[in-house]
This record gives C-alpha cells, sequence and structure tokens, in this order.
C-alpha cells in the first residue's frame, strides 16, 4: 500500500506542473479574445448609453471607437489604421486574418494597406527559412508526441534496454512528459507557420496594382 501511495503521489508531483501551465495557456489562447470583445462590446453599449442621455458627442465617438476595436481585436491602432481595416475589399475575411495574425502586420494610412512589423519579413528567403524551420520543428514535436505509444514497437531493441529497466511509474511520467512536450512543440511551430502564411496572403491580396 505504501509503495502505492509513493507511485501515485510520485505520478501527481510530477505531471502536475505541466497540468497547469497547460492549462493556463489554453485559457489565454482561447478565451482572451473572447473576454476582449465582450469587455469592449460593453463598452461601447455603455457609452452610447450615455450619449443617448445626455447628448454629449464624445460619448458618441467612444462607443464608435470601443465599437470598432471589439471588431478588430486591437488596442493599439489608431482610429485612422482602424478605418482602413474597416474599408478594406473584404473588411470581414481581413480582419479575421489580421486579428489572428497582427503580431507580423503594421496597418497603413497610406499607400499599401499591409506592411512587415519587422523588416526582416519582408524577404522572401527569409520568410521560407522561418517555415522551414518551423516545419521540422512541427514534426520533430509530433514524433516526440507519439514516442510514448511507439514504445511496444522498439522496447525489445538494444537501445531501449536501459528504458525498459525502470519502474513502471518512472516510465508513465516519462511518456506525460513526453506528450505534453511534444504536443506543445508541435502546436506552437504549427500556429506560428500558419500565421506568417496568413500575413504573407494578406499583405499581398491589398497591395496597391502596380
Amino acid at each position: 500500500m505504501d509503495v502505492n501511495l509513493t507511485t501515485i503521489s510520485g505520478l501527481i508531483i510530477s505531471v502536475f506542473p505541466l497540468i497547469v501551465p497547460a492549462m493556463t495557456l489554453w485559457n489565454g489562447w482561447v478565451f482572451i479574445s473572447d473576454r476582449l470583445f465582450t469587455r469592449r462590446s460593453q463598452l461601447s453599449r455603455f457609452s452610447y448609453e450615455l450619449y443617448q442621455r445626455s447628448g454629449e458627442v464624445q460619448f458618441k465617438k467612444i462607443a464608435h471607437d470601443y465599437g470598432c476595436a471589439a471588431l478588430i481585436g486591437d488596442h493599439h491602432l489608431s482610429t485612422e489604421q482602424r478605418k482602413v481595416l474597416l474599408n478594406s475589399d473584404d473588411p470581414i475575411r481581413d480582419i479575421d486574418v489580421y486579428r489572428k495574425c497582427s503580431a507580423y502586420l503594421n496597418v497603413n494610412t497610406s499607400g499599401h494597406k499591409f506592411s512587415w512589423a519587422k523588416p526582416w519579413h519582408k524577404y522572401r528567403i527569409f520568410r521560407w527559412g522561418i517555415l522551414f524551420f518551423l516545419t521540422v520543428l512541427y514534426f520533430v514535436g509530433c514524433v516526440i508526441f507519439v514516442s510514448p505509444m511507439l514504445y511496444f514497437l522498439f522496447r525489445d531493441l538494444s537501445f531501449m534496454a536501459h528504458f525498459n529497466e525502470i519502474a513502471l511509474w518512472k516510465k508513465i511520467i516519462a511518456g506525460v512528459y513526453f506528450v505534453f512536450f511534444g504536443g506543445f512543440i508541435a502546436f506552437i511551430s504549427l500556429n506560428k507557420g500558419a500565421k506568417l502564411h496568413m500575413a504573407v496572403r494578406l499583405i499581398s491580396r491589398n497591395r496597391l496594382p502596380s
């Protein structure tokens, strides 16, 4: 019984530090945009109600600005930059893409509507290099992620001899670490690569004709 309690305690102590950050990251990735949208929408409605009650025009402008910020999902843009997004040829599509990959982009009030936030991203060879690196990293993460599931295929090989001798609970801990770590690497690399690709297409789609 003591051995079982020790084993269970060891599993909980080892896995808990992985679960908490994973839940925090998931909560941030999935819900942060919804929270910002809800908050700004509420502020927009509240400001408009103040305008209706007081008749003061500045509250109407604030309501409009909060509404635009809720739609675009970015509080760093100026009023003119928000107008650029709202007046694009396909505003719904462009706003959705911008919300996902805003870290890569600048919104311009003159000339081309979008440009790269970092100057080195404008070089195609540099972007290809990043995408190649992220692709390799993604497959590495996938291999790490599925490695615990492949254990039974390779456990009879000589290089697995040392791993076969360790306790079962340690194998479980190692497997959990591989799954979380590999999944994290694969997700991050896929996410960044997809956002970079979307940013490239957004800039190309809104480029002024030469």
